[in-house]
């Protein structure tokens, strides 16, 4: 991959030392990771002191819609994991944060 992209693969220990980023992202996923708790966790582990987490997420009930219209036919259907969400609310996502 070019562009400075690095792909990770797993949230439990990315391979990156203490305190290496400026911003470190969630954008749209953070509810399809199970280990989710985890990967927050390795993000502030990973984030300089005065860093900037990023979290966009869609909400619960608008997930909740989307994914029944989106995984009604078989071509967009997938198996899902017993933990990942439709999608978070603001305060779903402040709470694993603080």
């Amino acid at each position: 991959m070019g562009g400075g992209v690095r792909v990770v693969e797993h949230v439990r220990r990315p391979p990156f030392a203490d305190g290496s980023f400026d911003r470190v992202c969630f954008v749209a996923c953070l509810n399809d990771i199970p280990e989710r708790q985890e990967a927050l966790g390795e993000a502030r582990r990973v984030l300089r002191r005065d860093g900037l987490l990023i979290v966009t997420m869609i909400s619960r009930l608008i997930g909740g819609i989307g994914h029944r219209l989106w995984w009604y036919s078989e071509d967009k259907h997938r198996r899902t994991d017993a933990d990942e969400l439709p999608g978070m609310d603001t305060r779903d996502v402040r709470l694993r944060i603080e």
